[in-house]
Parts: structure tokens; sequence; C-alpha cells
């Protein structure tokens, strides 16, 4: 949290509130705030109202607090931000040429008013995703997967500087489509087909960003807050020339940092499920009688739910810590193989995680062996269909 001191017309204030870019799924985003008069003594039992705006739309939602006897008073905004997200888009058609849909970013403006003043105003950036207090999010070199044979794209930094293909070529790389001056915190969309035809690496300059927990000593910083790379930052994408199957699993899915993941997984069962319930009609007479059966109105409710189990072969670590964050995805999409192979249409299936259904595999303890396989089971949407 960044925090600054500072007064008004006839008090002074304090105020902690969110980076300029920050995950809006976290468990929480406060804003805390402190009063004093001119005399330097608590403000406290006076209102404070504190405004949450979405810069684009105007979308706002505002809240008020009651100051204690220090003249504290605490807000947490995450609801408000998860709200202006609101929900990824739905499945269907996607252009991978253009920024993903799925990856919304929101600048989020805050405003504090005290008596009708509004002594206090702040921007930044929000976007779906949470952190955990072990995250070095960006603080290391990355690998990514990609299956040339498949539509795929990842983010990277607007800091992005060079590429180097697999010869060891290096080119200057400079996204199309962009506007001239970014956010300092941009991630934009890097399309793999156009940068390269086999595995290459991006390099990203220093002064990116990395969540995770900040020393007590670092600048504008607490604890548990984000902090920013002092060193260049690469990510190494790994090409497979694996033909395209048409029964494979090609699976995408939105991981904790609303980064987006590609996996090629097998699949292993697909099963359908029927479960049947009885609604009862309003206005039948319990004693009505066809055929010498007695009729109540009675309905068989049956919902249909398909599921898929798909698997990976044995992974290496890193491969697996990719794998693995499909486990908590708000969502996941299955690439339509009959679609695009037919002509080439990327059209993406919605399913979700079964809760329960995550199993991993572990052979020995070292991580640079292929030692891990993951199974997990997803769910179609359930087809509810009545019939008396």
């Amino acid at each position: 949290m960044r925090q600054t001191n500072s007064s008004a017309e006839d008090f002074f204030y304090s105020v902690q509130f969110p980076e300029a870019y920050c995950f809006a799924d976290s468990a929480k985003c406060p804003v805390n705030v402190g009063l004093q008069d001119i005399d330097h003594y608590p403000n406290y039992n006076h209102e404070v109202m504190l405004t949450v705006k979405d810069v684009d739309t105007q979308q706002s939602f505002s809240e008020v607090r009651i100051t204690d006897r220090d003249g504290k008073a605490y807000f947490d905004i995450a609801r408000y931000l998860q709200i202006i997200l609101g929900d990824v888009e739905a499945d269907g058609v996607y252009d991978y040429s253009q920024q993903c849909a799925l990856i919304t970013q929101k600048n989020i403006r805050i405003t504090l008013t005290y008596f009708d003043t509004a002594f206090f105003t702040s921007t930044f950036f929000a976007v779906h995703g949470n952190n955990k207090v072990t995250d070095r999010w960006w603080s290391k070199p990355r690998k990514l997967r990609w299956w040339v044979n498949y539509p795929f794209a990842f983010d990277t930094m607007a800091s992005i500087t060079s590429v180097t293909d697999a010869a060891g070529n290096v080119t200057t790389w400079t996204p199309s489509g962009l506007p001239g001056t970014l956010p300092l915190y941009q991630r934009i969309r890097a399309t793999a087909s156009t940068m390269s035809n086999g595995s290459f690496k991006t390099h990203n300059a220093k002064n990116g960003i990395v969540f995770g927990i900040a020393t007590a000593s670092s600048t504008g910083h607490v604890a548990g807050t984000k902090l920013f790379m002092t060193g260049d930052n690469d990510v190494e994408v790994i090409a497979d020339k694996c033909p395209a199957d048409p029964n494979a699993a090609y699976l995408r899915w939105l991981d904790r940092h609303c980064e987006l993941r590609h996996w090629l997984f097998s699949k292993y069962r697909e099963t359908d499920t029927v479960q049947a319930t009885d609604d009862r009609r309003s206005g039948f007479d319990p004693d009505r009688f066809v055929d010498g059966v007695a009729r109540d109105g009675r309905m068989r409710d049956g919902v249909l739910t398909k599921e898929l189990t798909v698997n990976t072969g044995y992974l290496q670590g890193w491969e697996y810590d990719i794998v693995e964050s499909i486990i908590n995805a708000p969502f996941v999409d299955m690439l339509d193989m009959e679609a695009y192979l037919a002509d080439g249409t990327i059209l993406w299936h919605r399913l979700t995680v079964k809760p329960g259904s995550y199993t991993r595999q572990l052979r020995n303890a070292h991580s640079t062996d292929h030692n891990h396989q993951l199974a997990v089971t997803l769910q179609y949407d359930g087809e509810r269909s009545v019939g008396v």
C-alpha cells in the first residue's frame, strides 16, 4: 500500500491506498484514513465518504464510514473492484491478433470526501487475479510451452525490448496496433506465431512489476504488497511441433495472476450423468385419477451433466507449475477441434473444474526430472430437461 500525509483547509489527513497496479480478486483491498484537527487531535465521530469510480465508464460506488476515537476510518474496496471488472467474457470465437478480451484492465479512481470537501484523489489499475504472500510473480526467468499447430498467445510487459529466436538471432520487437503511450504496468498480448516459427525468448527491461512480499525498508511499500524488479527478465517460449490432434483437449484458462494459460491435454474419460428430482405443478387436485392411477401433478426434472477427465504426461517442475494453476481457474475453455481443423476458426467451449477432481502423482523429488502428472475433471454447463 502507498501512503500519503497532507493537510486540507482546516484539518490534517493520512491515507493508505492501493498500489498503482493491484489484483481485484484479492481477499482485501483496503483504504485506511486518519483525520486530525488543526491542533493534531483526532477528528472522531465524523463521516468520511469514499467513492470508487471506473474512469472509462464513470460507473461509481460510494460508502460512508464514521471515524473512531483515534480519528481513523477503514474501507475495503475489493468487492467494488470485482463488480466493476465484472465477469470474464463468454466463450465463442476469439481473434488472437487483438488484445485478449478475457483479460480486462480497469483504470480506477478513488476519492475521499469530508464535510463535502474532496480532499484526496488517486488512480490505479486493477485486473482479475489475486496474490499470495509467497508469490514472486515475474521475479525470475519464465518458461512457456507453445504448441505451434494450436492458437497461442501470452502476456508480457510493455517494456519488452527484443526477441531471440532458436538460432540466436536477436531482433527488436515493437508490438503493432498499440497506442503510442502505454501505462507503466500495461501488459500486452504477444502472439507467438508473429514472432518466430520455433522456440524463442523475449527480453524485458528492468522496472517491471513483481507481486510479492516487500521488506519493511522498501521505498513506498509495506510488507505484503508488490515491489518492482531491479533487473531484466526473460520469457522463454519452447516450441512443440506435434500435429493438431482431433482427439486431444487443448485448453486455456486464466490463472491466479490473470495470465492466459494454454496446455495440450489427453482426453481420458467422458461421462454423462442425469440427476432426477420431482417437482409439483400447482392447481392440481391431489385426488385426481387418470386410468385408475392417482395423479398429483408431479413432474420429473432431469439435469444432464457432462464431464470430461483429462490428464498430462509426466512434467518437469516448471511445466507442472503452469498446469497446476488450472485447478483454481475461474473458467476453462476447450478448443473446438472440428471447427479449427476444418477452416482455422478459433471457437472455445466454456467448462469449469469439478471440485475435488484434481490429483497429483509424484515419482521422485527432483524438480528438473519429468516426475509430475496431473489429471482433472471438467464439467460442461448442465442441460436441464423436464418431462411429465
